[in-house]
């Protein structure tokens, strides 16, 4: 599929490809080298180049250890120390992340960026009926969804209590029950706080889901750092717990760990979401975006004026040369998309290299069908 597309369209057509991936594939015509990833960067993919030399690794600390690379790039630690998010940048001097998004076609000539995903802000999608816009979400949620339960592996799911990954193990656990999935079981995995509020969601689904394993893991008892293991390749607090994890999956005999991150920034589930009263005021229906507003006004319990202040601000916020149609929600869900992949939120952490870590909410389907 991947080098039909390319044959088809080049590095652009990658942009049809829905999924976790990342590729490396030889250009007989161009004798060029071409790495590329998914838009979203879940599946990381790193490259050393040198005179007349080229290695790539899924494995950042593989490389580094191959390539004999010992220095510290004093540009990644300035900006980890900044934004704690470096952007194009690994630890090891002379090893870059393929971008998420992009291609990189290296030849005898040289290398060149193709940036093969962006995102669709000035896209809208409309349906005469509000109704469908329900069932096309829980449609596209759930094909995402069974799909990484199809995967052909025992799978496991991080349960916060939130709306994001409750929404994930809900589904789930309403695909395995009605036959529509080859998978027996959901293993979840909680990680509790002492007092957190989420303690009572977390057992509002335990409750209510039939098919799941759950497992609860103690914050406090993984401290950020121990000599047994003081950091991998890319500084991840977690690393004691995500061993953990890694061990009890082993144990279970799970290969997939699925997350529900972007699903607030998907939702819409903020505290205060005034630009949808802004993308109403920027299509000219006013009355409906005082409507909006004032029903976030009681949603909230503050005073209308403020969250009508916050909407006006963001209808005549510049708008994007490149997009000049997008909408002030849709801007602020597709700036905050850019932000995590940037930062390659998104990716497998090292604990858990050689398992699949996937995300059903960052697929481009439901990323593209947010209404506008």
């Amino acid at each position: 599929q991947a080098l039909r597309l390319y044959r088809r369209s080049g590095a652009a057509g990658f942009r049809d490809l829905i999924g976790d991936w990342s590729l490396a594939l030889w250009d007989e015509r161009l004798r060029a080298v071409v790495l590329a990833s998914d838009y979203a960067g879940a599946r990381p993919l790193y490259c050393f180049q040198s005179v007349g030399f080229l290695a790539w690794s899924s494995s950042l600390d593989h490389l580094a250890r191959w390539m004999d690379c010992r220095s510290l790039d004093g540009d990644y630690v300035k900006e980890f120390l900044e934004t704690g998010f470096p952007r194009q940048l690994t630890p090891y001097r002379g090893i870059h992340p393929v971008p998420p998004g992009a291609a990189i076609t290296t030849s005898a000539q040289g290398a060149a960026v193709t940036e093969f995903w962006t995102p669709p802000a000035a896209e809208s999608i409309c349906y005469g009926d509000e109704r469908e816009y329900d069932y096309q979400f829980r449609a596209l949620l759930q094909e995402a969804v069974a799909v990484r339960l199809d995967a052909g592996v025992p799978v496991a799911a991080e349960l916060s209590g939130g709306l994001d990954s409750s929404s994930i193990v809900c589904v789930a656990d309403r695909l395995i029950q009605s036959g529509a999935v080859n998978a027996e079981s959901l293993a979840t995995f909680s990680y509790f706080t002492p007092d957190s509020p989420d303690h009572r969601y977390i057992g509002i689904v335990e409750k209510a889901c039939r098919t799941i394993h759950p497992h609860h893991l103690e914050t406090g008892s993984f401290p950020a750092l121990t000599p047994a293991t003081p950091g991998g390749a890319l500084p991840i607090w977690a690393e004691t717990r995500l061993v953990e994890v890694r061990r009890q999956m082993e144990e279970e005999g799970a290969g997939m760990l699925l997350t529900g991150q972007l699903g607030d920034l998907i939702t819409g589930n903020v505290l205060d979401d005034s630009t949808q009263a802004a993308d109403f005021f920027r299509r000219g229906q006013i009355r409906e975006g005082l409507v909006e507003a004032l029903a976030w006004s009681r949603s909230l319990r503050v005073p209308v004026y403020g969250v009508l202040w916050r909407a006006v601000r963001s209808t005549l916020a510049p708008v994007s040369p490149s997009h000049p149609a997008s909408l002030p929600g849709r801007r602020d869900r597709f700036r905050g998309l850019s932000s995590l992949r940037a930062a390659r939120a998104f990716q497998c952490p090292g604990p858990l290299s050689g398992m699949v870590y996937s995300h059903p909410f960052p697929p481009p389907p439901l990323v593209q069908f947010p209404p506008a």
